[in-house]
């Protein structure tokens, strides 16, 4: 390129070719950015998609077996594309590769859960929607304090004497399987006083 620019002796047609040239490249770069925009679009919606089913998978085994006492998480092994959860004998399997997914599916729904109203005042539908939320995003990060909160706050909800004993023990239930996941989760641990402090209804 600067071999051509030398050999033209007119001022302005330096210019003009110079002009062209930025032109030319930015039409490349502009023409890549979108190709990877595209490609970036694709894959962000197939995590999300991903992430749903793992979501919806997850929620529905925990619905029709409460009695699921450990999670455990397995790399994933080359080859074909595998289910993303195995449950066995009360033992929940889940892929490496699906909990940032189902991580990420499980926030876009909490937050479609009205997070500024107080406990009490929400629907007994919320309330469920914020439990399952909730159990997704812990069996991925024990540590995270918001889910553990909003889970508390469920739990001190109003409700009659019999969901609420249904409540706890399910919560009991739950907490026992996040430390077969993640026992030095401290937050964890501390929620697990909240059985002990709480009053019975």
């Amino acid at each position: 390129m600067m071999n051509v620019i030398h050999k033209l002796s007119s001022g302005s047609r330096v210019c003009v070719c110079v002009s062209c040239f930025v032109v030319m490249m930015t039409s490349c770069r502009t023409s890549d950015e979108q190709r990877g925009d595209e490609q970036r679009g694709d894959e962000q919606r197939g995590d999300e998609q991903r992430g749903e089913e793992t979501f919806e998978r997850i929620r529905c085994l925990f619905a029709e077996h409460p009695d699921i006492d450990e999670v455990g998480v397995v790399p994933v092994i080359p080859g074909p594309r595998q289910q993303a959860s195995v449950f066995e004998n009360t033992k929940l399997a889940l892929l490496s590769t699906e909990l940032v997914p189902l991580f990420k599916a499980a926030q876009r729904r909490l937050r479609r859960t009205a997070p500024d109203k107080e406990g009490p005042t929400r629907p007994q539908q919320e309330l469920d929607g914020i439990m399952d939320a909730t159990r997704a995003i812990l069996l991925v990060n024990a540590n995270h304090y918001h889910a553990w909160n909003l889970r508390k706050d469920v739990l001190q909800s109003g409700q009659d004497a019999a969901a609420h004993h249904s409540r706890m023990q399910s919560e009991l239930a739950f907490v026992s399987v996040i430390l077969t996941l993640h026992p030095k989760t401290a937050v964890g641990w501390a929620h697990r006083l909240v059985f002990f402090l709480l009053p019975c209804v």
